[in-house]
């Protein structure tokens, strides 16, 4: 990236921090590491974001992740075991007409069952304890002359999460049975069309990667076709071979929702709890650009400020949701946390990388064709009546448009060079931190 006037480094620094500038409430922090982040860069990304328009605050950031991604904040307290103990304490206090304990054993299985479904691990034994699970605590709340249209809410949501399963038809009364098919039938009366595709796609081709919603294998990847799924939250996992699945939940509404999940990139992906971000700790395993579109198609974000490391320097990039977000190559003499440079980059820019060498060029060139009318009046006039003081004022308005169109058109040959071929919707925007950085795209 070659380097411009300070003027323009100063323009570029009024324009991200104009109002109309993008939505700066709507990025998230992802750092690319090698290791955790130290303190004292979050702080140093912290300040320098301030300077451009900070992104949402981390406690905000961090519940948005939290809820999108929970993988990413930990591992579930309790294993497939816990469950199904819970469910065996819950059915056998149920019998014992001990209602009130049945709930707490119903209430922990399904909460744990619901928050961390990897547990399930897609078994289909214990998604139909579960479902039966379901039926039995529905009807503990009966017996127990508790919200019944609060338990009839749980059983069509235990239903919209598992559309698919069926309760033990044996072992539950027909009234019981009559309502589970009345509530089955209105959440597939609400549906749409969900098609998850995973990258990089030979990846995805080797045909190990499974699609699992809320804890159940639905499909094979890659998909025959879309998946008709119930509206809602739905909270989805890719697993390919026997490496850790990656999760997202995802909201389904009426219309079609494609899902993109960069595999790799995501389980290089760890939480930034103090900025409220994401750190990336093998880039070498994905692609930071694929990684800011998974988060922002199932989050309310549309963009990131990328915070990278490379030997001694930092370099903070600010990205927006299809950007293109290119390799960097970082060289240069700082501070070792010293961010020195935000770039602020926009996606789709519409080829005015060297505005001011066309402006300037085009003014140019009017100039001379001007300097050329002038003078085609002054050899006119020269060969006819020879009016002395407009033969004069045409010389002098020919001489000077010549001259005035010749110095802007070198001006432009100049600028040519100065703004150089740098994508059109980049501007760099430089900090007075110490040292020099070079960044190259």
């Amino acid at each position: 990236m070659k380097s411009a006037p300070i003027a323009v480094c100063l323009a570029a620094l009024a324009l991200s921090t104009a109002p109309g500038a993008a939505r700066a409430d709507s990025r998230f922090f992802l750092f690319v590491t090698a290791k955790a982040p130290a303190q004292s860069l979050v702080d140093s990304a912290l300040t320098i974001a301030q300077s451009a328009g900070p992104p949402v605050s981390p406690e905000v950031s961090r519940e948005r992740m939290m809820h999108a991604f929970p993988q990413l904040f930990g591992s579930a307290t309790g294993d497939r075991s816990t469950i199904e103990a819970e469910l065996s304490a819950g059915t056998a206090a149920h019998y014992a007409t001990n209602f009130r304990q049945a709930e707490i054993h119903f209430a922990r299985a399904f909460e744990l069952s619901f928050s961390h479904p990897e547990l399930l691990e897609s078994s289909e034994t214990i998604i139909q304890r579960l479902t039966d699970g379901a039926m039995l605590r529905y009807a503990n709340a009966t017996a127990a002359s508790e919200d019944v249209p609060e338990a009839e809410r749980r059983l069509r949501e235990f239903a919209r999460r598992f559309p698919k399963a069926e309760p033990t038809r044996t072992d539950h009364p027909p009234e019981k049975l009559a309502l589970w098919d009345r509530l089955h039938g209105e959440v597939l009366s609400q549906t749409a069309q969900l098609t998850v595709t995973v990258l990089p796609l030979e990846l995805e081709r080797t045909g190990t990667c499974h699609l699992i919603l809320n804890g159940a294998d639905v499909a094979t990847l890659p998909m025959a076709g879309p998946l008709t799924v119930p509206t809602g939250e739905q909270m989805l996992q890719v697993k390919c071979g026997l490496q850790r699945s990656w999760m997202q939940m995802v909201e389904l509404r009426r219309e079609p929702l494609v899902v993109r999940v960069p595999v790799r990139a995501m389980m290089a992906a760890r939480a930034e709890a103090r900025s409220g971000g994401v750190v990336m700790t093998a880039p070498d395993q994905g692609d930071p650009a694929a990684l800011i579109d998974a988060i922002c198609d199932v989050t309310p974000f549309d963009g990131a400020v990328i915070v990278q490391t490379a030997s001694e320097v930092v370099y903070a990039g600010r990205w927006e949701q299809g950007a293109v977000a290119p390799s960097m190559d970082l060289r240069g003499d700082v501070d070792r946390e010293s961010i020195v440079n935000v770039k602020q980059y926009h996606g789709g820019g519409d080829g005015g990388g060297r505005l001011w060498t066309w402006v300037v060029g085009g003014v140019g060139l009017a100039a001379i064709a001007g300097g050329v009318v002038a003078n085609v009046l002054y050899v006119d006039e020269v060969n006819g009546d020879n009016d002395d003081d407009k033969v004069s004022s045409l010389r002098t308005a020919s001489t000077a448009l010549y001259v005035a169109g010749g110095a802007l058109l070198v001006t432009s040959v100049i600028l040519f060079f100065v703004e150089g071929d740098d994508d059109p919707s980049a501007a760099s925007l430089t900090t007075g931190a110490p040292g020099s950085l070079m960044v190259r795209f």
